[in-house]
């Protein structure tokens, strides 16, 4: 019995670890250009296209440096947003880690403020 556990759990590893692959086809033709999962139609030109997925997330934030909270370096409504755990717009990045914690993302718009 136990070893018929090992058998399939063994096979089961085997089949997550195997690697996925996925082939992505450039179609061109007078027209127009396609990139498609499935091969072109006849009479379209046919290539492949390498695909590389990054996952390096180690770059999208700079590391975080610990700061002690000083009062005097804030206004009197952001020492009052920062005790409630509040935020408002307006503020500033600093009072808003103080008040949430650490900004993770920043979504930025040329048609109005920062959020």
């Amino acid at each position: 019995m136990f070893d018929k556990y090992i058998v399939s759990l063994s096979f089961t590893l085997l089949l997550i670890s195997l690697p996925i692959n996925a082939e992505i086809f450039k179609c061109e033709n007078e027209v127009k250009q396609v990139y498609q999962d499935m091969p072109c139609d006849a009479g379209a030109s046919q290539s492949t296209v390498d695909v590389v997925i990054q996952n390096d997330n180690s770059k999208k934030y700079k590391p975080y440096n610990v700061v002690a909270y000083d009062p005097t370096e804030f206004s009197d409504a952001e020492n009052l947003l920062i005790k409630h755990h509040k935020v408002e717009v307006g503020m500033r990045v600093k009072a808003l880690e103080f008040s949430w914690g650490r900004v993770q993302k920043i979504n930025r718009s040329a048609y109005g403020p920062e959020q």
